[in-house]
Order: structure tokens, then C-alpha cells, then sequence
């Protein structure tokens, strides 16, 4: 799989959950199946680039300790630096609603 790279003076990566990390199951409280692709990401980025991942989410601050058990469950935790319901400041996003402009490329 080829990944981007990190710009150079950041070292977070983030990746959104739901239809990112897992199979997309908002607005259920049900968390989804991971996705292999995107766990092999996160232990990219935080083994070989030494970044911090940050998995965000549109659900409410409730679901987080949810969302860190399901981290637990798929032994992710020594990877992920955060879990947040705000979208952080980052070098690189995973998202699957993002939309890369065409002003941007």
C-alpha cells in the first residue's frame, strides 16, 4: 500500500472513524468492523513516521470511551495518541467524506 507522506514540521496524523478506521455504522451507537487497510496505516505512521494518530469522530464526547475500548479491542492502543470528537490539527487527514479541490492539488 503507498502512503502519503507527513509535510515536514508535522508529526500528527489523523484519521476519522467511522467509514475510515471502521465500517460505517453512525448515526447507530454500534461501532463498526475495523478496516485492515487503515489499521496498517496507523501503525505506519506511528512506527515508521513516528507521528501521533489521532482517530476524530462526528459522534458526541459520549461514544469516546466506546471508540477507545474498540481501539483497545483491536490492539491499537499503543499507536493512537487521541481520540477526539474535534477534528485536530494535522499534518494528514484520513476521511471519507474528504474532497480534495481542484485549487488545491
Amino acid at each position: 500500500m503507498k502512503l502519503p507522506d507527513v509535510p515536514d514540521g508535522f508529526d500528527v496524523v489523523a484519521f476519522d472513524f467511522d467509514g475510515t478506521c471502521a465500517t460505517k455504522t453512525w448515526p447507530s451507537p454500534r461501532l463498526g468492523d475495523p478496516i485492515p487497510e487503515a489499521l496498517e496505516a496507523i501503525r505506519y505512521y506511528n512506527l515508521k513516521k513516528r507521528c501521533q494518530v489521532v482517530i476524530f469522530t462526528a459522534r458526541p464526547a459520549s461514544h469516546i470511551p466506546r471508540i477507545w475500548e474498540w481501539v483497545h479491542r483491536h490492539n491499537l492502543q499503543y499507536y493512537i495518541y487521541e481520540v477526539s470528537n474535534t477534528k485536530p490539527v494535522a499534518g494528514l487527514y484520513f476521511d471519507d467524506h474528504a474532497v480534495r479541490p481542484s485549487w488545491a492539488m
